[in-house]
């Protein structure tokens, strides 16, 4: 009499292995919810940024000069074109969503740090969890090199962006 071997634990174990190895495989490839999380958060911090940018020009471009903080441009009268009415600079943010350090040493991760380093320039730094290699658009994206500005690749950590205001312009959201 033959016997048949019993292959099912076999196959059982080398399923497992093999799933195993795709999990890993993918956080590899993609990374692990962590990555996605910094990912997250570095997107935020980069939606602070232009934010914070915009009550900044809006400010300027109600006085002309660039605010000596991001607290004085919220509460300052501008506008958004030459042709608007003078409105609050701060466009109904909570003051949180701007708050800012000053300097250019921000020293945790999401943190901003704001200078006004000229009469129409200004400093913005930020520190991130992660690189950025090349700008992210989602499939969309502007032609305006304002619109992309904090799209721009960067290593992780302290990363400072020097720019200048010009009257009546703002980055798109």
């Amino acid at each position: 009499m033959t016997s048949k071997r019993d292959l099912g634990p076999l196959i059982a174990i080398a399923g497992a292995a093999i799933a195993v190895v795709a999990v890993i495989a993918g956080f590899i490839v993609i990374g692990g919810p962590g990555d996605a999380r910094d990912r997250r958060l570095d997107e935020m911090t980069t939606g602070r940024l232009t934010d914070i940018f915009n009550v900044v020009q809006c400010a300027y471009n109600g006085t002309g000069v660039a605010p000596s903080t991001v607290e004085g441009a919220a509460n300052t009268q501008g506008r958004i074109a030459k042709d608007e009415p003078l409105q609050p600079c701060n466009f109904g943010m909570p003051p949180e969503r701007l708050a800012v350090l000053p300097g250019r040493t921000p020293p945790n991760a999401s943190d901003i740090s704001y200078e006004a380093t000229g009469p129409s320039s200004i400093s913005l730094c930020a520190n991130f969890r992660r690189p950025r290699e090349a700008e992210d658009c989602n499939g969309i994206c502007s032609r305006d090199p304002r619109a992309s500005m904090f799209a721009t690749a960067r290593p992780p950590g302290i990363h400072c962006y020097d720019l200048n205001l010009r009257e009546s312009e703002l980055a798109p959201n």
